[in-house]
């Protein structure tokens, strides 16, 4: 599940409230995808490395992700950088995460509404994601959707996505 909240800090920490259904997949409703396609330099075509400061585009909101949403407590991950290389129809990616409440710790009561403290050692948590898309001609292409359940669901990374990724983590001295 993801969601957008509005944030303010303050009091015991920050506090996330009045939250919304979003997307993080997707060329028409998802978020990336549609941040994305604002920066996109005219004719812009392959290979793109690109990357988004989420928690630049709108400083009042934070875009959250639960990666357990079937475990009975939140396991919420606030989605800081979001980086992709685009090239031979796909785009490999990497999202810098923020862990709120990890393995249900510290516990979240009400989901809609809370205020958390952020802890130590869960600022930089790091996933990879693979969106079926690319950049062409100065415009997205593709569905930019994860690809569908198969055989092998992990991105595959060739030397130069790699490396672009792995100096993209190094510059915030994480590793």
């Amino acid at each position: 599940m993801y969601w957008l909240y509005e944030v303010t800090d303050g009091g015991l920490g920050r506090r996330f409230w009045q939250r919304k259904r979003s997307h993080l997949f997707g060329c028409r409703h998802g978020l990336v995808a549609e941040l994305l396609s604002r920066r996109l330099p005219a004719k812009q075509g392959e290979p793109f490395p690109w990357h988004i400061n989420m928690e630049s585009v709108d400083p009042g909101k934070a875009f959250v992700i639960d990666l357990k949403p079937r475990a009975q407590t939140p396991n919420l991950y606030e989605v800081r950088d979001a980086w992709g290389y685009s090239c031979n129809g796909w785009t490999p990616g990497m999202l810098r995460l923020r862990g709120l409440s990890v393995d249900g710790k510290p516990p979240i009561g009400d989901p809609d509404d809370f205020e958390i403290r952020l802890a130590e050692g869960h600022e930089n948590i790091f996933t990879f994601v693979h969106y079926a898309g690319s950049v062409k001609g100065g415009r997205l292409d593709g569905t930019w959707n994860p690809p569908g359940p198969g055989s092998t669901n992990s991105v595959l990374l060739w030397p130069d996505a790699f490396k672009y990724l792995v100096d993209e983590a190094n510059k915030l001295g994480v590793t």
